[in-house]
């Protein structure tokens, strides 16, 4: 299935962190996320007590017509530039938010039917990353065309038919799948970092003059 046929997209908003003249001021700062807020795995990399994406810039004045831009929940991040192929699902715990021009924005046409995480999902499978860095134009800073990413084939089972979706309760299994790998991998990692000081503690404490 073309990544066309089920969401839409549009590109980031730029907007300078140094206010020009016709910018106005917002009731509450706008998160602007940037691919550095960002794990490989589409996570955001800090968050603060209360479970919100502590992103790196934030913006209290913006161009009027940025205010007709805020990103709502169930949105995708695409990472549009560089060579990290990411892609995020928007959480109403990060919101006001805008995204900046470092990625496309997604909406799901029919959320009913194709749930906006398990497309991120399918963004991030390694297959699809790959279909994406391919299409990356060969220019100083790698950069996504709009035209290639409507194009994208979005993959599936084998022998299935081209407008093929899983049901809702396969997507949200392979949600879960999803999770439980992310959890397993991050305590996997937390392990081998304890396991490597005790090694070097060890080495330090009984090997070395």
């Amino acid at each position: 299935m073309l990544l066309a046929k089920v969401a839409s997209l549009y590109t980031g908003y730029p907007v300078s962190t140094q206010p020009l003249d016709d910018y106005i001021p917002v009731e509450q700062p706008l998160a602007y996320p940037q691919l550095s807020d960002f794990t490989a795995d589409g996570q955001p990399v800090v968050y603060d007590d209360r479970g919100e994406l502590q992103a790196k810039v934030y913006l209290e004045q913006v161009p009027p017509a940025a205010l007709h831009r805020q990103l709502q929940p169930g949105q995708i991040l695409l990472a549009a530039k560089g060579a990290r192929m990411l892609a995020v699902c928007v959480r109403p715990e990060w919101l006001p938010a805008l995204a900046s021009p470092s990625f496309f924005v997604l909406a799901v046409h029919e959320p009913s039917r194709l749930l906006p995480e398990f497309l991120t999902l399918l963004l991030n499978l390694p297959a699809t990353r790959e279909a994406l860095r391919a299409r990356l134009s060969a220019t100083t800073v790698p950069t996504l065309n709009r035209r290639d990413l409507l194009d994208l084939e979005l993959p599936g089972p084998p022998g299935t038919p081209p407008n093929y979706l899983p049901s809702l309760a396969q997507q949200r299994q392979a949600l879960e799948l999803h999770q439980l790998w992310l959890l397993e991998k991050d305590l996997t990692s937390r392990y081998l970092q304890a396991r490597e000081q005790i090694v070097y503690n060890a080495i330090t404490n009984n090997f070395t003059i």
